[in-house]
């Protein structure tokens, strides 16, 4: 097994260590992080049950952009709150993702976040006019890519 030299606990460890340092620090950094309290608000916590309940828990993004069924279990905030707090209790504003796909949208949303939140919206629309198995990957040509 290829081993390192950890840069923030100093010690030798395989290649895909996670330091406990390190996600210590992190946890320390979003636990500042001012949009925290909504998340810990009974009206978010109701909001995304809601959200959940209204897709039948199917992440939205697998569905119609992957073109394969996921379970959602993440209430996903398209405009985030720590840019427009108004938007947190918005219900047009959260869709229910799995958190593969929730960790790749963030990552999009770092390169494309206007045409990644027009997708989400995308998929919401969909969803809403009744779309289901039929559309199964039918977004996937519209996958943002960085190339």
């Amino acid at each position: 097994m290829a081993m390192k030299s950890c840069s923030s606990c100093h010690k030798i460890v395989p290649m895909n260590h996670k330091c406990p340092v390190v996600a210590k620090q992190q946890s320390a950094v979003d636990a500042k992080r001012e949009d925290k309290k909504i998340y810990k608000d009974i009206r978010w916590r109701r909001l995304r049950v809601e959200v959940l309940e209204y897709q039948e828990y199917i992440c939205l993004w697998s569905l119609y952009v992957e073109g394969v069924i996921r379970q959602a279990n993440i209430g996903h905030h398209i405009i985030e709150i720590i840019v427009d707090e108004s938007k947190a209790y918005d219900i047009t504003n959260v869709v229910g993702l799995c958190k593969d796909a929730h960790d790749d949208i963030h990552e999009l949303y770092k390169t494309n976040k206007k045409e990644t939140m027009a997708l989400i919206r995308e998929c919401n629309r969909l969803w809403d006019i009744g779309v289901r198995a039929e559309g199964i990957g039918m977004l996937s040509n519209s996958l943002i890519r960085s190339d």
